[in-house]
């Protein structure tokens, strides 16, 4: 397992707290510790306030054999670049400037606790083995990013619980795990973009800004926790976001039902819906809707009049032009839905179209409601 990460001709295997210090523990001109770690196993524990005050914590191609559990009280940056964790990690402190874990694996239950970060903090390319409870009781005030979560061994997944985070965080590329926001409060941007969750629990969240969603989809409880996010969205007094957090439930809703039994009438109102308006929150899907059906409806009927108008072929093309100006008037005709019964009455109608008229009337009418719905949609919810 070492060699995944350090090269065995540079390994230094540290077993006692003095040696540990005397390899990397530095000081810069003033006398601030600093601490660079590099091509190393670490097989001593540390002791809890051993890196509390020191200007920063710099680990590199290195492996902790034995638990971290230790607390930053004021320090400036931590960085975590190519660095196992075959024991327990745990850290809690305050970190003054951009911090970061890249290309971190743990193989143990793990937790970061009671963490102020005050710049930017980036949690990037990670490996679980086990449930890692992160995020407890922690405060980002800069940006935050997580992103690239790799689960193993089945494991539940990432959690937070009564986090606040200040400033916008970033969700990326995060596949089939457990995401729980539970109690956390996000007073910036929530960003998810390729986040393609087992379950996303927003138990007691708040979010005080937008959401901004790419790629997104959950394989459990989709439609709740759209319904969620549409909720948080109309407390804010967002009707906008709320609107595509709707169409996002409806979609999810509509993938339900299509689980069900064959039979369901919501299916079709669900599909009418997506296909008229896309859920209230587009009229130009409305104007195509209406365009669609008008020549779905109308073209048929030409097909079976007893004196019809045209002939197929060519007669010249002065009789091409007469033969579109009239199929042109007729359409427009019949795309109102209050046109007269008879609107073909010249040319000899069979008594089936007098009900495919009506039938498709109907759904002309009801493209037009879609329509005016879709460009009065910042005065729905």
């Amino acid at each position: 397992m070492h060699n995944n990460i350090v090269s065995p001709s540079q390994t230094k295997v540290i077993l006692d707290i003095a040696t540990f210090d005397d390899l990397f523990q530095r000081k810069d001109s003033r006398g601030n510790i600093y601490y660079e770690i590099e091509n190393a196993v670490i097989d001593c524990e540390i002791p809890y306030e051993h890196f509390q005050n020191i200007l920063f914590l710099r680990c590199t191609n290195t492996i902790f054999s034995s638990q971290f559990v230790v607390d930053f009280k004021s320090t400036n940056c931590i960085s975590f670049n190519i660095v196992e964790f075959n024991e327990r990690l745990s850290i809690r402190g305050t970190l003054k400037e951009n911090s970061d874990f890249r290309t971190v694996t743990f193989h143990q239950a793990s937790s970061i606790s009671r963490l102020t970060c005050l710049k930017g903090f980036y949690f990037q390319n990670i490996t679980i083995h086990k449930s890692v409870e992160f995020f407890i009781e922690n405060q980002f005030v800069g940006e935050a990013t997580f992103s690239n979560l790799t689960k193993v061994n089945d494991n539940e997944g990432l959690f937070f619980y009564d986090t606040t985070f200040k400033d916008k965080v970033y969700f990326r590329n995060i596949d089939d795990q457990y995401l729980s926001l539970n109690s956390c409060k996000f007073e910036s941007i929530l960003s998810l973009s390729f986040v393609h969750l087992r379950e996303l629990f927003l138990s007691a969240t708040i979010f005080n800004s937008t959401i901004e969603t790419n790629q997104v989809s959950f394989r459990q409880g989709a439609r709740e926790v759209f319904r969620q996010l549409k909720h948080q969205m109309l407390i804010n007094n967002n009707k906008i976001d709320a609107l595509e957090f709707h169409k996002l439930e409806m979609n999810a809703f509509r993938t339900e039902i299509e689980k069900r039994k064959w039979y369901n009438p919501d299916k079709l109102i669900l599909l009418l819906n997506s296909i008229s308006n896309s859920h209230g929150t587009n009229p130009w899907v409305g104007i195509v809707f209406v365009l669609s059906v008008s020549i779905i409806g109308f073209f048929p009927q030409l097909l079976v009049l007893k004196d019809s108008y045209f002939e197929w072929g060519w007669y010249g093309f002065e009789s091409q032009l007469l033969a579109i100006g009239t199929t042109i008037k007729l359409w427009i005709n019949f795309i109102n839905p209050a046109h007269s019964i008879n609107f073909l009455g010249d040319y000899n109608p069979r008594a089936i179209t007098y009900i495919w008229d009506n039938i498709w009337r109907i759904f002309i009418g009801y493209g037009y409601y879609q329509t005016i719905q879709g460009f009065r949609k910042y005065g729905r919810l």
